[in-house]
This record gives C-alpha cells, sequence and structure tokens, in this order.
C-alpha cells in the first residue's frame, strides 16, 4: 500500500483526481483488483457480520482435525482471521482471504489439529467493524 500511495501522490500532484481514478490507480499499482472493498466501503451501506456456525471434529476424532463452518450473515465480505486454541495451550493465527465468500456465505476451514480444540475466535483483535459480535467465538472442550 505504501509503495502504491506513493506512486499515487507522484503522478496526480497537482491534478484533480476523483475517487475513482484513485481506486483505478491503486487497482493498478498494486496487481489486484481491489473493487470489492472501494464498493463495500465508500459506494455501499452494507454491514459485517462474520461468525462461527460449527465446529466439528472429522470422524467425531479430534486427532483426525476439526471443521470449522464459518458463516458471512449480511452483503459485506472481508477477509477471515481465526485465533484457534487447542487443548495443550497451542495457538494458531489463521488468515483467510476474501475470496473465501465468491461461492456462498457459507465457508468451511479444515484446522488440521490433532486434539480438542478450545477456542475458535473470529476476528480476535476487533479489527472489523462486525455488527454482532456474539457470533465470533465458539467455545470447546474443557
Amino acid at each position: 500500500f505504501d509503495y502504491a500511495f506513493r506512486e499515487y501522490i507522484r503522478q496526480w500532484a497537482f491534478k484533480h483526481p476523483t475517487p475513482t481514478d484513485f481506486f483505478r490507480f491503486m487497482n493498478n499499482a498494486t496487481g489486484e483488483d481491489l473493487n470489492w472493498f472501494w464498493n463495500e466501503w465508500f459506494y455501499q451501506t452494507w454491514t459485517l457480520d462474520q461468525g462461527i456456525k460449527s465446529v466439528t471434529y472429522m470422524n467425531d476424532d479430534p486427532a483426525k482435525g476439526a471443521e470449522i463452518t464459518l458463516v458471512n450473515l449480511q452483503k459485506m465480505a472481508m477477509p477471515v482471521k481465526l485465533r484457534i486454541t487447542e487443548k495443550d495451550g497451542t495457538v494458531s493465527d489463521v488468515n483467510l482471504p476474501v475470496e473465501i465468500w465468491q461461492s456462498g456465505s457459507s465457508y468451511i476451514y479444515t484446522h488440521h489439529s490433532t486434539q480438542p480444540l478450545l477456542s475458535v475466535v473470529v476476528d480476535p483483535d476487533w479489527q472489523l467493524p462486525d455488527i454482532n459480535p456474539q457470533n465470533n467465538s465458539w467455545p470447546g472442550e474443557n
């Protein structure tokens, strides 16, 4: 972002860019299609509500891993950060890209664990404007 923003300032200095010029330039400079982001944050009034629908173990055996079903209950789509705590205290942060929501409002993440999970939390650092934080955590076995 820093490189792209410096280039934008350099190329558009003393000109009169529109927001669309900025969005187009940032897409080109980063080499990514960020239109999903510009649309949701600048052109829409959509809200974000990501949550955990369920956590199940593969073949009911924690040693074989866990399937974490995530849901996106509103129109805004954002990347997902998960913090997964296992029984032995191991903590894993998992970052999932926004593209997981392209196929629908539900996504199953397979976590390769070998023991029961104590908790799973969506957006553990409270960085996103989620309108319903009550569905952002799942307590496991104690």
